[in-house]
C-alpha cells in the first residue's frame, strides 16, 4: 500500500471530525437566549415545593372531611340495620315450637 491512500484517509477523517466539531459548536453559539444556567435556582425551587406542599396539604384537608363524612355515614346505617335486625328477631321460644309442628 502506498503512502498516498493513507495520507488521504488521514485527511478526510480529520476533515470529518472538523466539521462535526465547527457544527457543534456553532449550534451551541447560535442560540445563547434558550441557555439555562447548569443549576436549577433554589429559591424557585423553594417556592415550587411549599405551593406543592399546601395544595397537598388541602387535599388531604378535603380527604379527611369526606372520611369523616363516610363514617358518620356508616355508623348511621349500622344502627339502623341493627334496629333492624332486632325488631324482625324471632323469640328463641317461638321458633322452637314453630319448627316442631312442622315434623
Amino acid at each position: 500500500m502506498s503512502i498516498i491512500p493513507k495520507v488521504a484517509m488521514i485527511i478526510l477523517v480529520s476533515a470529518a471530525v472538523g466539521f462535526m466539531l465547527g457544527f457543534v459548536q456553532i449550534t451551541s453559539v447560535a442560540d445563547p437566549t434558550r441557555a439555562q444556567p447548569p443549576f436549577a435556582n433554589s429559591v424557585e425551587q423553594r417556592i415550587e415545593m411549599i405551593a406543592e406542599l399546601r395544595r397537598i396539604r388541602e387535599l388531604l384537608t378535603r380527604q379527611n372531611e369526606l372520611m369523616s363524612q363516610q363514617n358518620s355515614l356508616l355508623k348511621e346505617q349500622n344502627e339502623l340495620l341493627r334496629k333492624m335486625a332486632v325488631s324482625h328477631q324471632v323469640p328463641a321460644d317461638d321458633q322452637n315450637t314453630s319448627t316442631q309442628s312442622t315434623q
